[in-house]
């Protein structure tokens, strides 16, 4: 199968604000501070029109300089508790970054951060219109989330609601079950370098029908930061840096 090569500042102004739609869900899949994954949702959010959905990134460390740094550059507005607290005077920000405070008690923390998370989820949930973006997905299901992300997921597209979901890596870790959900439900996917062949066990489970073995091997061959864009509708291409 050929694959059209595209460079990423190419994909982020021509084609992804058109080719993204309300409530369509997307993966992102890549090793944890090598692939860039993080950084590419940040743009793929950014390239989104503002007309399309309210935009909540959630940040569960107690430090980011990448999400701290993005929240500036994008013009949200970081809170710590959900609802947004509003004074009248104050300009509507571009969105919101969702990171509440942290007392380094693991019990204490988790118990809190998966209160306030939990309320931003079931509000996207029940409004609509609104895309979040969860920098790690393993982190809702540690809290405790995976009913809420399960709902939005299966339920949520029709309503405008979409889960923007990083994953470190297709096979999973041995710490966290994740909702079968995360891989089958996104619109769109993109993935970064992988050897790793049980991730094929994952590649078979997204939309658009790829063959797993064609994925893996399209993966494996991938160059520092740069992904395989995959979409529902069978469509395919390499994202460059």
């Amino acid at each position: 199968m050929a694959l059209t090569r595209i460079n990423r500042q190419e994909f982020l102004e021509d084609y992804w604000p058109g080719i993204y739609g309300k409530g369509e869900h997307v993966l992102l899949c890549g090793a944890t501070q090598r692939s860039g994954k993080t950084y590419l949702g940040f743009q793929l959010l950014d390239a989104v029109p503002e007309s399309v959905a309210n935009k909540v990134t959630f940040c569960m460390k107690p430090k980011d300089k990448t999400v701290g740094g993005w929240t500036e550059k994008l013009g949200f507005k970081e809170v710590d508790s959900w609802p947004p607290k509003k004074k009248f005077w104050e300009p509507e920000p571009k969105g919101h970054t969702l990171w509440p405070k942290h007392t380094f008690d693991p019990d204490k923390d988790n118990q809190h951060l998966g209160k306030i998370f939990q309320a931003s989820m079931r509000d996207a949930y029940k409004k609509g219109d609104t895309i979040l973006f969860l920098d790690e997905v393993f982190g809702v299901s540690e809290l405790g989330l995976n009913d809420d992300l399960s709902a939005i997921l299966s339920r949520g597209a029709g309503m405008g609601c979409a889960a923007w979901m990083c994953v470190q890596r297709g096979s999973g870790t041995q710490q966290v079950s994740l909702p079968g959900f995360i891989w089958s439900q996104p619109y769109h996917n993109f993935i970064a370098h992988s050897s790793n062949k049980n991730d094929k066990q994952k590649y078979a489970d997204m939309n658009g029908d790829f063959d797993p073995e064609w994925m893996h091997s399209t993966v494996s061959n991938l160059g520092p930061f740069e992904f395989l864009y995959t979409n529902a509708e069978g469509h395919a291409a390499i994202i460059s840096r």
